[in-house]
């Protein structure tokens, strides 16, 4: 009860001062809420208004438990389309990518997404690939400038900074310009 010294049976809810049943259609079933619409529909079924419509599973889907959205997703190779599922080109040098919303793929290692192609990382000399494989590094000592790798000298009392792509002063000394004073 909620101060009214009274309260609706499982099945009813308060409608004024008295206790209305709840309609539940096919394929739905009774939930314990003191808000919405008291019940839900089974595995396979969406609300639409007052009823539980049959979700339509797609080819190449799966039946998903989701109160928002179709209610299916696509097979891994597959992407959404509308209400279909449509597989995935791949060009070459990528692969499958394990990204629900994007689009299905990746390049391989050494490989740049241009587009809808995978092209070739151009590692210029003095430089390696990067962790990630996406992108290339300057070696220590060496920094990037238009497309290549440029060695560096450090003045004295410098060392070449953590990253290797530039230098720091040692202490006590400060940068000013190209040295450390």
């Amino acid at each position: 009860t909620d101060g009214r010294g009274w309260a609706c049976k499982r099945g009813y809810r308060q409608v004024d001062s008295g206790c209305a049943a709840i309609k539940v259609p096919g394929h739905g079933y009774l939930v314990d809420t003191s808000y919405g619409r008291g019940w839900e529909c089974g595995r396979g079924y969406k609300a639409v208004r007052d009823i539980c419509a049959t979700i339509k599973v797609p080819a190449n889907g799966y039946l998903v438990d989701a109160t928002d959205g179709p209610g299916w997703r696509c097979n891994r190779g597959y992407n959404a389309v509308r209400n279909a599922c449509v597989a995935v080109e791949i060009p070459a040098n990528g692969h499958l990518a394990d990204d629900v919303y994007g689009s299905g793929w990746e390049c391989d290692r050494g490989y740049q997404r241009t587009g809808k192609t995978c092209a070739l990382i151009k590692i210029p000399e003095n430089a390696y690939l990067d962790t990630q494989g996406t992108d290339w590094k300057c070696e220590r000592s060496y920094r990037k400038a238009h497309g290549t790798c440029t060695a560096f000298t450090t003045p004295p009392n410098a060392h070449i900074d953590f990253s290797g792509n530039d230098w720091v002063c040692d202490q006590p000394y400060r940068k000013q310009n190209d040295s450390c004073t």
